[in-house]
């Protein structure tokens, strides 16, 4: 993970008042808000479909990146599969 997915992994604890390792998935939901956004993913997808290789070129990690994709609009998460074609 970089500093920077960190950093806004912490962002996310202090947020909604957790702390590693509970409620790390709202930590999270919240670095895939703030650091990944559908042009860096759709770059990556298409590089890659697996969730493990789009976290290690978006600098992240799996977790956040299915955050990203859980939290999608469900006409945001159609467009990005249709430009894939592999989602």
């Amino acid at each position: 993970m970089t500093h920077q997915h960190q950093k806004a992994h912490q962002n996310g604890h202090d947020y909604y008042r957790t702390t590693c390792p509970d409620r790390c998935d709202l930590a999270d939901k919240r670095t895939a808000k703030l650091t990944i956004t559908p042009r860096a993913f759709l770059g990556a997808a298409i590089l890659d479909h697996r969730i493990p290789v789009i976290a290690e070129t978006l600098g992240t990690t799996p977790a956040v990146v299915q955050a990203f994709l859980d939290n999608l609009p469900p006409e945001e998460f159609r467009a990005l599969a249709r430009i894939t074609g592999r989602m």
